[in-house]
């Protein structure tokens, strides 16, 4: 098969770029679109060149057209090539067009979760544990942590005594969230496959609505090393750093959010 040859625009357009690719050129293009017409020794005081260096950027300029010179009294000019400086403003305005939109990824729905969701409940937290929190914390701390969540009965309480809600995705379980009804978060999960797609935020969101329904003026909530940065950006205060002991020393933060108001 043929390789394909490079379109006169391409060529063109290439040209402009070389002729521009220089700090030096640059600045002299910026100069000559503020006057009419500038002589050498006018911009030789200007720029942080020698003379020489600067005869030789201008050879390059007036090469690819985009500056022209006239010999005129007391000496030469150099001036912009009006008719090659718009053809190179249209070839830039076609490489630099404004980018087709991203589809947006659809984020899901939230529902309460039930006792038939702890196997997925289950799975998705210890995959998530293992994967998005490894850099924060040793093998061993992620195996403790995993352990902590093995038991359905735990599970099947949480999901009992707590506000605890599930976000999926065409019939697939992608997070999930608990809340106490004293206002303490117990936890906001999301699948490890779907990180920064706005699951958490839609969790988190739902949580707060919670919260104001019910009147909780203040939610309160233990978080990883991992997920601090994300709590900040949502407006949670950092408390304390603490240790908690999972069979193991873990550190985490200890960190709260007023609620403002009722939910209209």
């Amino acid at each position: 098969m043929a390789k394909k040859e490079f379109t006169n625009n391409q060529e063109q357009l290439a040209l402009y770029a070389k002729a521009i690719g220089h700090p030096v050129r640059i600045a002299i293009l910026q100069m000559l679109t503020t006057q009419a017409q500038c002589t050498h020794s006018e911009m030789a005081e200007s720029l942080p060149v020698a003379k020489s260096t600067l005869s030789q950027h201008l050879n390059e300029l007036k090469e690819a057209g985009l500056i022209q010179k006239a010999n005129t009294s007391p000496g030469i000019k150099y001036s912009i090539d009006p008719e090659k400086w718009k053809a190179a403003q249209i070839y830039f305005n076609g490489l630099f067009r404004e980018l087709p939109k991203t589809p947006k990824v659809k984020v899901g729905s939230v529902r309460k979760a039930g006792k038939k969701d702890v196997k997925a409940i289950k799975n998705l937290y210890r995959n998530t544990i293992l994967t998005v929190n490894k850099n924060d914390y040793s093998p061993e701390q992620l195996k403790y942590w995993c352990d902590k969540g093995k038991d359905v009965n735990v599970w099947e309480e949480q999901i009992g005594d707590q506000h605890f809600i599930l976000a999926e995705r065409q019939g697939k379980v992608t997070g999930f969230a608990a809340i106490t009804p004293e206002g303490y978060l117990h936890s906001l999960f999301v699948h490890k496959d779907l990180q920064q797609q706005g699951i958490a935020s839609m969790l988190l969101e739902s949580i707060e609505k919670y919260a104001r329904r019910n009147k909780i003026k203040q939610v309160i909530t233990e978080v990883s090393i991992t997920a601090r940065p994300f709590f900040e950006k949502k407006g949670y205060a950092t408390l304390a750093e603490q240790s908690v002991y999972m069979g193991i020393d873990m550190t985490s933060y200890r960190m709260t959010k007023e609620i403002p108001g009722k939910e209209e």
